[in-house]
């Protein structure tokens, strides 16, 4: 099914606003909610965005537009050996911050101190969440870059043919950054600026794969941020 321009902005806005609703009102109840409700929540995130990535599979199997087009493709070098090589050293000094607490306890106690209380909430602090969170990387790593990277790259860039590289990174940058906001005003920003960064790593690229999995390893990275709260043993649901 080819789609026109006006069915392409439809989707677009549909998208952002139930993405960016959907996180106001996660936001919401994760102030209300306590912290032993955190792996309902987490069970609750995975099978959500899930959901929506499902969607858009359904979407591209039903329209003109392909697994190549949202991003399942080879990494092409040929043009973009500069910016490419400058996006994956960025990413690696990324990636040596966030592993960084795994090697060293005064940097997990500095970078512990800087989390806000937002984002605390969300993170695990024993054995059994962090269990679950290996489950909440994997899926973020997959599904986020499906919706934030690779369809809604294509949707920018449909709507708006004449779009520069640079507007659409910020743009789905910022939306990406909303889509965190129960992680406060810290979160969003630095959210939107690690998405920025894997959107560039995107562009240059041409390529979802490099990106799902550096996405997977920064998310998988923040598990041993929190100390633990109690000397817990890992027990079964």
């Amino acid at each position: 099914m080819e789609m026109s321009m006006t069915l392409y902005a439809i989707i677009l806005t549909a998208f952002i606003a139930y993405v960016v609703v959907s996180a106001a009102i996660t936001a919401r109840r994760m102030k209300q909610e306590k912290a032993e409700l955190k792996i309902s929540r987490y069970k609750k995130s995975m099978i959500k965005i899930w959901a929506l990535t499902a969607i858009i599979i359904c979407i591209v199997f039903v329209s003109s537009i392909s697994f190549y087009d949202i991003g399942f493709r080879p990494l092409d070098f040929t043009n973009n050996s500069r910016p490419t090589i400058m996006a994956f050293v960025a990413c690696g000094v990324l990636l040596v911050h966030m592993i960084m607490p795994l090697l060293s306890a005064k940097y997990r106690d500095r970078m512990t101190k800087r989390y806000s209380k937002d984002l605390a909430t969300s993170l695990p602090c024993n054995n059994k969440e962090r269990l679950w969170w290996v489950a909440v990387s994997m899926t973020a790593g997959v599904t986020e870059e499906i919706i934030f990277r690779g369809f809604l790259f294509y949707l920018l860039i449909a709507v708006f043919p004449a779009i520069s590289t640079v507007m659409i990174i910020v743009a789905a940058s910022a939306v990406f950054g909303l889509c965190h906001m129960y992680q406060g005003i810290n979160g969003i920003i630095m959210t939107a600026a690690i998405g920025a960064l894997l959107g560039y790593l995107f562009i240059a690229t041409g390529s979802l794969i490099p990106v799902i999995l550096l996405h997977f390893i920064i998310d998988l990275a923040n598990v041993f941020v929190l100390p633990h709260a109690a000397d817990t043993k890992i027990i079964a649901e």
